[in-house]
This record gives structure tokens, C-alpha cells and sequence, in this order.
């Protein structure tokens, strides 16, 4: 696996499968709102490099984190590809996440996360504690779970 902070515009058709395979219901943005979301944030995608044990079909991007800075750091979307899973991926996305965001002087990294989103043990684990419940934040009346990490 490798990161890398850029992708190429025909690679865009398999972050939306990505985004599409990942996310559902509410939490999916429309392709339209997930492609404004890679042009305004800081981004990391995971690849397939080839590594022993490795399928042999080369799939391209396996996973992706999205931060946007505008307002302080908040983890937008970090997303890996099923098949990827359990690999540790998502995991070292957001290491070199919250490391970037550091070293730009953030204080701390925010997310939202729905109260049954399995990812709510590799946040905790990360240290990310919850702060606050934002009712209705998917806009079906779910709670969200407003967490953040201290980055210093």
C-alpha cells in the first residue's frame, strides 16, 4: 500500500464507487457534493501497490480521507474499500492526517460520526472522544456522535 495526495481526473469515476460503496443512505453525498468536497480539502488516497498477498488485479485507489481546514481541521470522509479492510489502511490515512494537520498549527481534529457506525472504535481508539450529540445531523433525525482529538 502507498499514499499518495493526488489523484488523477480519470481515477475520479472509482473514487465515486468508492464513495458509492462505502457511505449509504443520508451519509452518501450525491457525486456532485463528493467531487466539491475533493476540490475545497486535504486529501490522502491509499493504493494498491502490488504487496505480497495482494489480489492480482490491480484495483487503483482502495481508500480515501478527505479534511477540510476552512474552519479548523475536521475529518470530512475516510472511507476503504471492503475488500481492503482490516488492513490497517484507514488507520494510517488518518495518522498522516492528523500529522499534517499539526504541522499547519491545528490544535485538534473534529468529525461526525452516526451512533451506529461501526468506525466509532477506530476513532476511539485513535483517541477521538466525543464532545457533543448533534440530533438530526443526517437530516432523518439520527443522532450523530460530534467527536474530536486534541492534535498537541
Amino acid at each position: 500500500m502507498r499514499i499518495t495526495e493526488t489523484y488523477k481526473p480519470d481515477e475520479l469515476t472509482r473514487l465515486c464507487e468508492l464513495n458509492d460503496t462505502c457511505f449509504k443512505g443520508l451519509e452518501r453525498p450525491p457525486h456532485q457534493d463528493f467531487k466539491s468536497m475533493l476540490s475545497i480539502t486535504d486529501h490522502w488516497f491509499a493504493r494498491f501497490s502490488g504487496d505480497a498477498g495482494e489480489p492480482i488485479d490491480d484495483p487503483g485507489i482502495v481508500g480515501y480521507l478527505l479534511v477540510d481546514r476552512r474552519y479548523g481541521a475536521y475529518l470530512w470522509s475516510v472511507a476503504v474499500d471492503p475488500v481492503f479492510r482490516g488492513r490497517g489502511i484507514a488507520n494510517y490515512l488518518m495518522s498522516r492526517a492528523e500529522q499534517f494537520c499539526k504541522s499547519k498549527g491545528d490544535k485538534n481534529i473534529r468529525l461526525h460520526c452516526h451512533r451506529d457506525n461501526p468506525s466509532q472504535k477506530l476513532y476511539f481508539n485513535r483517541g477521538y472522544r466525543t464532545y457533543d450529540l448533534a440530533h438530526g445531523y443526517y437530516g432523518d433525525g439520527t443522532i450523530a456522535l460530534m467527536m474530536k482529538k486534541g492534535l498537541v
